[in-house]
């Protein structure tokens, strides 16, 4: 996904009244737990104005949170591709988002 695209997708989601938090890990050393605590301070920080979540990310590392968003009676929606059945159970709804989709684009965008 290239800059553009990203800014024109959060744009719209702020047109549509969405608070967007967006974490951009161009550096793939960084390990994917660190995201994770990331992600979940940054939720923790919000959660007295939220009603949802929208995560666009596979982790199992993300169940705790999840959990802890149902028990304040927050929903968690989950976009991603081979979204473990595990996190799948733990969200209200998810999204599989198929592989291939996301390898066109990909393909399309090195053209």
């Amino acid at each position: 996904i290239n800059e553009s695209d990203m800014t024109s997708f959060i744009s719209c989601l702020k047109k549509l009244e969405f608070e967007t938090r967006f974490k951009n890990i161009s550096n793939w050393s960084v390990k994917v737990w660190d995201f994770n605590v990331e992600f979940c301070i940054d939720i923790c920080k919000i959660i007295d104005r939220i009603d949802a979540v929208i995560i666009c990310s596979n982790s199992r590392g993300l169940i705790p949170i999840v959990e802890y968003l149902k028990e304040k009676g927050i929903k968690s929606i989950v976009f991603a591709s081979n979204i473990p059945k595990v996190l799948a159970r733990n969200v209200d709804n998810y999204f599989e988002i198929e592989e291939d989709i996301l390898q066109s684009n990909e393909t399309t965008e090195t053209t």
